[in-house]
């Protein structure tokens, strides 16, 4: 190391900075060390063993690349500096190849002899750099010793030393302004270190004030510890510049030299190098800003959170992935996204459809219990994408919907409805949608929703195109852009996704696995299998368990489909998912539901995880008079329909350790009565035989009486009664019982 004579008065010691750059005349956030103002100096410091001369600094405009600022240690006098020798100078350079954002901190270690800087280079280009208590630190444009624009000061003045020669006055330059105590200086004895706050949410004059005469610790300091290494906040946003690539996971693309977290402020400029959020990336922001012609893109799978605001003066962008030809269920993940002939075109939707159809498609569920599809029209009026609304799309080959538009704001509040409740056209679905570009959390979503939800399908409902056939959830995530059905529980009435359901996952996982007791019986036909599911659960019951059975989708008609009715208090609702006891097997028959065409053979096999030893499994065909063993390798029951089913009544499921046949007497726990719709009663599980059914109100008075004779089920018509609490008895050689109905 040199060593050097302090040639100087021990009260003065300069440092000039200086970038060579064009003159300004005050601090303007342009994007550019070019004012006053747009550095302050935030420490300096004294080390004699070994002898070090340190300093620091924060950006706050951008310094772009090739940005030249010099350190020099003489006095400024209001028209010149007044030593020529015994002074020494540190030059800094940008020459990391991009852009330094504001709030950047640029340390550097030993000025005075074989500096090192943490970002950018820095060398002694005048030796006699050296730094004591009651020096001054002076930064301006130009040339060395020919400052154009003063940019910042700490040190001694005239103000609290009269023999002080440096001064604050004169620094004006071509500028309109002198440097000012406490905004843009700092006027100290001290060496020391600023020890305020780091968040900068004012204007830059603002955030130049708040340090510039905020306190510091005085002293000298082992370098760098208690020296900010960055400063934040609306002010001074973390920019992404793109100097490397688009890639919004790449450290160097980023002002801050770091990849946002949740709490840095976003500002994506108008660069060459738009970012992009891939696949596989988890973003997060507090707020956001787009500027004008500038965008920010999100690729399928990729999410964004915001924990503050969005403002989006550019474009919004999100692309949802689909690889075939097929309909999928989608929602926006951006709002005031428009689909029109334009929109259609550019998105490879399919427009050879009937007529004028082309394949963007909103549910209707006013028309029948299996509901309609309403599709656009070629040269159709350009209509908004509802934000949380579900529609069903078709391309013409695989590739991306793209969504351009604004953030949502949380919450979104889509509406619900259900129409003809109680009637024959009963239709509770609604077709709606993950309004986030951000997975949603199922679990979440259903807890917050369980009360406009039917207690009955307390689920969500998408479309698997490759089992032909709409699948139920309640854990998992609902991916950025999916579309989905929910039941309503009432005529009208909204569901709510908030900003807590938002997370980030690099895929979807729909189930999670369980060491759970758990049945599934599966019905093939000569082209497709569908199964129904019966978990045996601590503290779940044999009525309505809500969250845990879980109702099929209904709203589309099927020819094929198998599902369970609850083993007790059945009430005419087909369960996908059934919840039951984890006891008690011998006692629990369970109702099984057939939709089939006649003329078709039907296969039931079983698949059966960790139920008790011993358990056995029967099906009970009523018309064959059969039970037919499910549980051994290879088993099933095979049978070639008659007649079309569209219900129970005909098959029942049994876990028993014993080995059943037809002498065995469960008459009784196969019947179930419920009401099919307003003025159907229908009754399930009969033997071959005469039966009589009466109904009584409330008062005992007898409404209906009527006799018939079926060995699977029978519907038997009301008459016009009034809304209240009945009595229906049942009564055969075998069965003798009353069960209380609601009629509304």
């Amino acid at each position: 190391m040199r060593n050097y004579t302090l040639l100087k008065r021990n009260f003065i010691t300069v440092i000039l900075f200086f970038c060579i750059l064009q003159t300004s005349i005050s601090q303007n956030n342009n994007g550019t060390i070019d004012a006053m103002g747009d550095i302050a100096i935030i420490a300096m410091n004294k080390t004699l063993s070994p002898s070090t001369s340190d300093y620091a600094f924060v950006l706050l405009d951008d310094c772009l690349t090739g940005t030249k600022i010099i350190f020099d240690d003489d006095e400024w006098t209001g028209s010149g500096f007044s030593s020529t020798t015994g002074e020494g100078t540190n030059e800094w350079t940008n020459n990391t190849g991009k852009t330094l954002g504001a709030g950047t901190v640029i340390l550097v270690n030993s000025g005075n002899d074989n500096p090192t800087v943490n970002l950018g280079e820095v060398k002694e280009v005048n030796s006699g750099f050296n730094l004591a208590a009651g020096d001054q630190l002076y930064a301006y444009l130009g040339a060395e010793r020919a400052p154009t624009v003063f940019l910042s000061f700490w040190g001694e003045t005239n103000t609290i030393n009269a023999s002080e020669p440096a001064v604050l006055t004169g620094t004006k330059l071509t500028g309109s302004t002198d440097l000012t105590n406490g905004t843009t200086a700092r006027v100290t004895s001290d060496l020391g270190f600023y020890n305020g706050s780091t968040d900068c949410n004012g204007t830059i004059d603002e955030c130049a004030a708040m340090i510039n005469g905020g306190t510091i610790t005085s002293g000298s300091f082992t370098w760098a510890t208690g020296v900010k290494t960055a400063f934040k906040g609306a002010t001074l946003p973390n920019k992404f510049f793109g100097s490397t690539n688009t890639d919004w996971n790449t450290t160097g693309n980023w002002g801050y030299n770091s990849i946002p977290i949740t709490t840095d402020h976003i500002k994506i400029p108008n660069v060459t190098n738009k970012p992009i959020i891939s696949s596989s990336t988890g973003a997060v922001a507090n707020n956001l800003t787009i500027d004008a012609s500038s965008s920010l893109t999100i690729n399928s799978g990729g999410s964004l959170i915001i924990e503050g605001t969005a403002t989006v003066n550019g474009d919004f962008n999100y692309n949802v992935n689909v690889s075939d030809t097929n309909w999928h269920l989608v929602s926006s993940p951006v709002v005031n996204e428009q689909f029109d002939d334009i929109w259609n075109d550019a998105n490879g939707i399919n427009t050879s459809g009937t007529g004028n159809n082309e394949a963007v498609a909103t549910y209707i569920n006013t028309s029948n219990a299996n509901g309609d599809w309403t599709y656009f029209q070629d040269s159709g009026t350009a209509t908004t994408f509802g934000s949380g609304s579900g529609y069903s799309l078709k391309r013409t080959s695989g590739g991306n919907y793209t969504f351009t538009g604004t953030f949502p704001t949380p919450p979104v509040n889509p509406t619900i409805t259900a129409n003809d409740i109680g009637g024959s056209g009963e239709n509770r679905w609604t077709l709606i949608g993950n309004p986030y570009p951000a997975y949603i959390n199922i679990a979440t979503f259903l807890s917050v929703n369980s009360t406009p939800l039917t207690d009955t399908h307390e689920s969500v409902y998408v479309w698997n195109a490759s089992a032909d056939e709409y699948q139920d959830l309640q854990t998992g995530h609902i991916h950025p852009g999916q579309g989905f059905f929910v039941s309503s529980n009432v005529a009208s009435t909204s569901v709510t996704f908030t900003k807590a359901m938002q997370s980030h996952q690099n895929g979807i996982t729909f189930y999670k696995t369980t060491s759970n007791p758990k049945l599934t019986l599966l019905m093939a036909d000569d082209t497709k299998t569908k199964s129904t599911e019966i978990n045996y659960l601590e503290g779940k019951t044999t009525g309505l368990d809500p969250g845990f059975d879980i109702g099929t989708f209904t709203g589309q008609s099927s020819n094929l489909n198998i599902y369970t009715h609850l083993v007790n208090s059945s009430n005419g609702i087909d369960f996908k998912r059934q919840a039951l006891p984890n006891n008690n097997y011998e006692n629990m028959i369970v109702p099984i539901g057939v939709t089939a065409i006649a003329g078709k053979e039907i296969s039931f096999t079983a698949e059966a995880v960790n139920l008790p030893s011993g358990i056995k499994i029967f099906l009970e065909d009523k018309i064959t008079n059969t039970f037919s063993r499910l549980d051994e390798a290879n088993s099933n029951y095979k049978i070639t329909l008659n007649e079309n089913l569209n219900g129970i009544g005909r098959f029942y499921l049994h876990t028993t350790t014993s080995t059943l046949n037809v002498d065995t007497n469960i008459s009784l726990n196969n019947v179930s009565i419920y009401k099919l719709d307003k003025s159907t009663l229908r009754i399930t599980g009969l033997s071959n035989e005469k039966t009589t059914v009466s109904i009584f109100n409330l008062l005992g008075k007898q409404v209906l009486n009527t006799s018939f004779t079926s060995n699977t089920s029978k519907d038997i018509d009301l008459p016009n009664l009034s809304k209240g609490v009945y009595l229906v008895q049942l009564k055969n050689n075998s069965v003798n019982f009353t069960k209380k109905i609601i009629l509304e």
